[in-house]
């Protein structure tokens, strides 16, 4: 393994369709010197690769083993040009597919007339003869089948056999033997049509290339819809440019300039409305399907459909920076993750053509020695086909792009397969309160400071809260604003999440925060505290900070924060749905208690600084429940690191978002089941793909065996379980519930 500061090459590859291709490809490049860990999925056509390699020596490894590759490297301006020919070359490959297929399949029809009037009675080769036969057959096995023929070289010069073994060695095998049984026959027995299986190999080429022509029709319906947006994006906009307004590419906006969003036009970078008023569509990186209004001041992301109005933008990160471009690369970058199922179908598929090669030796060699040589063809040919294993190596990286794709579109963003894996297991959520069940905007409700007065205490908060991005101090700031309070910001301020903060105030020490806080400081809160506990200002209050200064406290601040949206309907239901419930809260047992009272969450526990939290989550795992930790704030992050998966708020911190595996890209809880319904939907459409790809073999290859399937059948067979694979993840682009 890489180390993991090691930079990462990401190579976009064509003409992969199957494990074995990947492993074709992830050999290739792991022999490279100076690679480390490679990654291949074949869903997502791309391999990344740690460490330090030239990215031309990579290109010609994947291109020296039969397949296309383009680094991700250069300019920005340099990858999307690359980008876009590498979709060039897919599509003209999808088109050459097509038609190779149609070629197929125009020369198999009087293969399949002559098999019709076969079980009609008129006998097998009544309406072609032999040489007829040979000249129908050769451009299928020589021109339409190539791709199978050069894909089964590359892979065995790699040793490492892919689906393109089976299919070149049972054509060949039964298209030679006809071959040769033609030119060299004498008399009407040798070149007799019923002792030819020109009709087996045409028809397992065109039941495989007909697969493939449907899988990739398919499999294009799951990529993501992120990625797709951002190439979709206009080509040149309205920049302001030198004092003029010039329609400008738009690859070519610099951070800082002003663009024009016109309506009915997609934002190119993410920035801040200084002109206009309107609304936006963000739907496509929220998920949040009601229209956002847009004035001056507003934020915008790159990728939101501007309504009616003219929108001026200035922009403030473009290209690969906006928020479009970095959410299409964690989702990309999550799918390329392997989940443990994907795993064991990768170990199954790297000894399985070499076994299938000895099952169809062994069945061959079986009927030969029952004196069956006609059948030892027939069953070692059919054998070989229905193996395939493109199913197999399809299963789990198509339903883990669908489904993350699917997740991303709703506004959950998934960090990797592992994450997904999780969720899928979880049977207890614990929440944070403060900015996750609540709105996270609290409000100063009553000041008690006998000492100095409320006006004066106010002020003393406000300079130690100038400091301090916590959302109490936040409250404080609003507080002052209304009560024009003004102040200037104390010296040497030093934040502790969780606690509090302290500073020094025209050289006395001051500290504001919570009860354990102060305590810690060895200050007593006096009778203040028992002053406050019959005051019903304080009583109702969700939040309690404390104000001490020179050693003593000076006053005491009561805060209340209304209850998330949904957040009853969403604790119910998920209590509902047989999950545990569990409240960690760094507020005082009253508050935090009343929220649990109001969302049905029996288990709160108050009181808790982030270290609490994370021995909390601790003791809940020692108990053998399997955790998600539902947080938003900096004091959250350690929590969400600990937890068995971490579910971070869009509203949450980047400390929150960076330790959690699940981000909610609207603050909208909600989105906690559908991620959980998005996991479970997606491991059992993992482990349904993997049983019918298995189901396909484990039926198939005996029947094979037994002489009961001729060639053509298995080459149907076999196409039909790898396109009922796509089809079953396509079924995750449906959102739950529609």
């Amino acid at each position: 393994m890489a180390d993991s500061g090691a930079p990462t090459l990401v190579l976009d590859i064509t003409g992969m369709h199957c494990s074995g291709c990947g492993g074709v490809v992830e050999k290739a490049l792991g022999r490279i010197p100076g690679a480390g860990d490679v990654r291949v999925n074949v869903a997502l056509e791309r391999a990344d690769i740690d460490g330090s390699v030239d990215p031309a020596v990579a290109v010609a490894a994947v291109e020296a083993a039969g397949y296309g590759a383009s680094a991700r490297i250069g300019t920005p301006e340099q990858r999307r040009l690359a980008r876009e020919r590498l979709e060039a070359d897919r599509r003209a490959d999808e088109r050459r597919l097509f038609v190779l297929f149609v070629l197929s399949l125009l020369l198999f029809l009087p293969f399949m007339a002559d098999m019709a009037a076969s079980w009609l009675g008129y006998g097998h080769g009544a309406l072609l003869p032999p040489l007829v036969q040979l000249a129908l057959a050769t451009p299928i096995q020589f021109i339409c089948g190539w791709r199978f023929l050069r894909g089964a070289f590359d892979s065995l010069r790699l040793a490492r056999p892919s689906m393109d073994v089976l299919v070149a060695i049972g054509t060949l095998s039964a298209y030679g033997l006809s071959a040769w049984r033609v030119w060299a026959g004498q008399g009407s027995e040798a070149h007799a049509a019923h002792a030819l299986y020109f009709e087996g190999s045409a028809a397992v080429i065109t039941f495989v290339l007909l697969g493939k022509v449907l899988e990739s029709h398919a499999r294009s319906d799951t990529g993501d819809a992120l990625a797709a947006l951002a190439r979709d994006q206009a080509a040149s906009i309205l920049i302001f440019r030198d004092g003029v307004w010039s329609e400008l590419p738009s690859a070519g906006l610099r951070p800082g300039e002003r663009f024009a969003v016109r309506p009915g036009q997609r934002a190119v970078a993410d920035g801040i409305v200084v002109d206009g008023i309107g609304d936006m569509d963000e739907s496509v990186i929220t998920g949040e399907s009601q229209r956002q209004a847009k004035s001056p001041g507003a934020k915008v992301i790159a990728g939101s459909l501007n309504g009616a109005t003219l929108l001026t933008v200035e922009a403030n990160a473009v290209g690969e920076d906006s928020t479009l471009s970095r959410i299409a690369r964690m989702v990309e970058t999550a799918q390329l993750s392997r989940a443990p199922e994907q795993q064991l179908a990768d170990r199954a598929a790297r000894i399985f053509v070499p076994a299938v090669l000895i099952i169809a030796a062994l069945t061959a060699l079986a009927w030969w020695r029952l004196g069956n040589s006609e059948m030892a063809v027939v069953a070692g040919i059919s054998v070989l086909v229905i193996s395939c294993p493109c199913a197999l190596g399809l299963a789990t990286p198509l339903a883990l792009v669908s489904g993350m794709g699917a997740a991303s579109k709703a506004g959950i963003l998934v960090r990797d397969a592992g994450a997904l894996g999780l969720a899928a297991d979880i049977d207890t959520i614990a929440f944070d309160k403060t900015g996750t069940l609540t709105e996270g905007k609290p409000r100063l409700a009553a000041i008690s400071a006998p000492g100095v007065g409320p006006e004066d205490a106010l002020k003393l908060a406000l300079s130690l809260s100038l400091g301090a991005s916590h959302p109490l101090g936040e409250a404080v700031r609003a507080a002052a604003i209304d009560r024009d309070v003004t102040a200037e910001p104390a010296e040497g301020i030093e934040v502790v999440p969780g606690l509090g903060v302290k500073g020094a105030i025209n050289g006395v020490s001051a500290m504001f925060g919570s009860a354990e806080y102060i305590r810690n400081a060895g200050i007593s809160l006096g009778v203040l505290e028992q002053a406050i506990s019959r005051d019903p200002d304080f009583g109702e209050a969700q939040s309690v900070s404390w104000l001490a200064g020179a050693g003593r406290v000076i006053g005491a601040f009561a805060f209340v924060d209304g209850i998330r949206p949904h957040a009853e309907s969403v604790t119910r239901a998920l209590a509902a749905d047989g999950l545990h419930l569990v409240m960690l809260s760094g507020d005082r047992a009253s508050a935090a208690t009343a929220v649990g009272r109001a969302l049905a969450i029996l288990d709160v526990r108050s009181g808790l600084k982030p270290a609490g939290k994370v021995q909390a989550l601790k003791t809940l795992a020692a108990e053998g429940r399997r955790v998600a930790m539902v947080g938003d704030g900096i004091n959250d992050s350690p929590a969400l690191a600990a937890a068995r998966l971490g579910i971070a708020m869009a509203s949450g911190t980047d400390a929150a978002r960076a330790a959690a595996g699940i981000t909610l890209m609207r603050s909208d809880l909600r989105l906690i089941p559908l991620a959980l319904t998005y996991a479970r939907r997606t491991r059992a459409v993992i482990r349904e793909n993997l049983w019918l790809a298995f189901l396909f073999n484990s039926i198939g290859i005996p029947l094979a065996a037994l002489g009961w399937l001729t060639p053509a059948f298995a080459g149907a067979a076999m196409a039909a379980s790898s396109v009922a694979v796509v089809l079953n993840s396509l079924r995750l682009a449906k959102t739950p519930g529609r």
